[in-house]
């Protein structure tokens, strides 16, 4: 080709480009048409022509185009770039990845072609790849704040935090207006537990987001989780006002659950209760009309419907709505088979450290009469269980990663401790095993209908307490599980605990947000009944909650109000000190105490409890019973404070009280029965019976 070939090739090429500045795209169409006619083995022209086509809007034409090039020229590392974000806007495919992996192998030292690599393989979830690309990118820049931030997306989509954590803040001191940094960084830290810090990278997200265009979406999401990291740490009032934030710039989104799912505490006062209620189904109402339009909600940060029953305003049919709607993100339908070996997975997730004895002793148990796999995230959990003798499957706190788990070992049964845990609940809404039952650990019915069973005891549930759950109801003779007394320390004094010495100690040791409102009434009889009496509430170490509670007895209790004492606690010895010197234990109304409740009553300290159809937990009157003490519950609210003053007064007759407690207590519950009875249910039944195996202790009926 002559030079004069080229200068008239040059020029046309520089009015094609004047065209497509000018805005003239059709004329520049044209023109490339006739360019390519004369000219078809040039590239540039072919390339020219896909620019153009994308411009105006004809993706189709402009792929033709480039595809075109690549066949002229196939090293061009551009118009392979350009042809896979072409395809990649359409949806990503390994088409689309091919060309621009070819881009970045042609032009190794273009970091706009590793980069953009590294956000597909981060937007497709593919984190060994993404960190592959993020480390390519500080090879040649070790200060790029960007690629450093992909290196801790890529860190974390792999369960690796710690490591995500160091990244991320990398990526915001290399690039402090990094709005998608500390953003992440911010999500490392809630996932950590590191609230403090959580709390203040979603306000530095909130900071560096001004002026950029960033969508009233995405802000409203940073302010939902920033109300959530301030719900964690107690700071009610914050998280009310951040999740109201969130709720202004984006009241269709998923920002608004925040009021209705998230925050008890807020709603202490008796009149503001039902107003809770109403907003948790404004919230769900809203939810489900948009259902498509928002991400998907499942996963580990999911909110269970739970903390409504914690005030009576969780009925079975609001339980299955919510479940029913978390239910349709639910990419596809799981039919599992099973391993066909009678063998049974225990989902341990979020269990409270105080119910770990309790719980060891049953699979410790179970474990010789059918295959035991125990399936948690906790690593040091995970250790003391195979110290134990058990065998464990550690898993990333990630709801895909243990949902393939699942899907990989097959278990016949899957058995969940509790569903009050996020990523518990969210791992229950779809089927993982042919069968799937609960513990009632978990306090009430889930509301799943992937759930076939609900294990509780005969001595726990009431007559038709079957239409209270959607799972079959399986009431059995030996109580599931009891709160074990771990061993005794030595005991303090009332003076060293900070007790009072001479006045009567009614504890209450439930959290803060179970405490309703209707129970004032009766905290303020008991102070008028007994002028000795003393209140102690008791909190975790740390927990700011309480606040809310000590502000409204005291508006309650006016002159009283001094009587009513906060204690804290950090660990299980401090706790069983003040259980062991109260001189009663106040159990509380709708969503009565479990593990404390058992082990105040495996010290011997009487429990005051209320029963009845209103009464959601009936743990401590379903053990007053079976220990002997139906005198210790009150079937009213009016009569409560009356039998707490009687029983909380001293006498010859309390020692002997307290011995025969601890001793009955101790007999209560057998774990190798408890075992025995749950395996005898699941295990297979013959062939030849055909009816419904029996759900509760009338099988004991069916024999007499």
């Amino acid at each position: 080709m002559t030079s004069i070939q080229e200068g008239i090739q040059a020029k046309k090429v520089s009015e094609i480009r004047h065209l497509m500045n000018m805005g003239n795209l059709s004329e520049a169409f044209l023109r490339c048409q006739k360019f390519v006619d004369k000219y078809p083995q040039i590239h540039t022209g072919w390339y020219l022509m896909g620019l153009v086509a994308e411009q105006q809007g004809d993706l189709h034409a402009a792929e033709v185009a480039w595809e075109t090039t690549l066949l002229v020229k196939p090293e061009d590392a551009l118009t392979h770039f350009k042809l896979g974000m072409l395809l990649q806007s359409q949806g990503p495919t390994d088409r689309s990845l091919k060309h621009l992996q070819a881009a970045r192998a042609f032009a190794p030292e273009e970091s706009v072609y590793t980069r953009t690599l590294a956000r597909v393989h981060m937007m497709l979830g593919h984190n060994e790849d993404l960190i592959i690309y993020a480390r390519a990118l500080l090879e040649q820049n070790p200060k790029d704040g960007d690629a450093f931030f992909l290196l801790g997306a890529g860190l974390q989509l792999s369960g690796k935090y710690a490591d995500a954590e160091l990244a991320l803040k990398q990526a915001s001191e290399y690039d402090p207006s990094h709005v998608s940094a500390a953003f992440q960084l911010g999500l490392v830290q809630l996932e950590r537990q590191e609230l403090s810090e959580a709390v203040s990278s979603f306000e530095r997200t909130l900071q560096v987001s001004q002026g950029q265009g960033v969508q009233a979406s995405w802000l409203a999401r940073v302010w939902a989780l920033l109300g959530r990291a301030y719900q964690l740490q107690g700071q009610v009032g914050p998280a009310a006002e951040a999740w109201q934030s969130a709720l202004k710039l984006w009241p269709d989104g998923l920002a608004c659950t925040g009021l209705s799912l998230q925050l008890p505490a807020v709603y202490q006062k008796a009149e503001d209760i039902p107003t809770w209620r109403q907003n948790f189904i404004t919230g769900l109402e809203t939810l489900e009309a948009k259902a498509r339009e928002i991400s998907t909600p499942l996963g580990e940060h999911l909110l269970p419907p739970f903390d409504l029953s914690l005030m009576g305003q969780a009925d079975l049919a609001l339980k299955q709505r919510v479940g029913s709607f978390y239910q349709s993100y639910l990419s596809d339908k799981t039919e599992p088979t099973g391993s066909q070996k009678n063998s049974l997975t225990v989902i341990w997730l979020g269990i409270s450290a105080l119910w770990e004895p309790a719980l060891m002793a049953l699979v410790k148990a179970l474990n010789p009469l059918l295959p035991v796999t125990v399936l948690t995230s906790e690593a040091n959990l995970a250790e003391r269980l195979l110290k134990a003798g058990l065998t464990v499957q550690p898993v990333p706190y990630l709801r895909e990663n243990i949902k393939q788990a699942l899907l990989y070992s097959k278990p016949d049964h899957l058995l969940y401790l509790d569903l009050r845990n996020p990523l518990a609940y969210s791992l229950a809404l779809e089927k993982l095993a042919p069968v799937q039952s609960v513990l009632c650990l978990q306090p009430e019915s889930s509301g799943l209908n992937t759930l076939d069973y609900f294990f509780s005891a005969a001595a726990l549930e009431p007559a038709q307490a079957e239409a209270q759950y959607s799972e079959t109801l399986v009431k059995l003779k030996n109580w599931p599980i009891l709160p074990s007394l771990p061993a005794l320390p030595a005991w303090k004094s009332k003076r060293d605990l900070r007790l009072t010495e001479l006045g009567t100690i009614y504890l209450c040791p439930v959290e803060s947000n179970k405490i309703h409102p209707d129970f004032d009434p009766v905290l303020q009889a008991i102070l008028e009944k007994d002028r000795k009496a003393f209140l102690y509430f008791l909190y975790r170490e740390g927990d700011v909650a309480h606040t809310y509670l000590q502000q409204r007895l005291q508006e309650r209790l006016g002159a009283r109000a001094d009587k009513a004492k906060f204690v804290s606690w950090a660990h299980t010895e401090e706790l069983l000190q003040y259980l062991h010197r109260a001189d009663v234990v106040l159990d509380t109304p709708y969503s009565g105490g479990r593990s404390m409740i058992g082990w105040a009553m495996g010290l011997g300290v009487p429990v005051i409890s209320l029963e009845g159809p209103a009464q959601q937990s009936r743990w401590g009157s379903s053990l007053n019973k079976a220990l002997g003490h139906p005198e210790f519950n009150a079937d009213s609210l009016e009569k409560y404070p009356g039998i707490a003053c009687t029983h909380a007064s001293a006498g010859p007759q309390r020692v002997i009280l307290k011995a025969s407690l601890t001793e009955r207590y101790s007999q209560l519950w057998n774990p190798s029965q408890a075992a025995q009875e749950i395996v005898a249910f699941l295990s297979p039944k013959p062939a030849d019976q055909n009816a419904a195996a029996p759900t509760e202790t009338d099988q004991d009926e069916e024999q007499g």
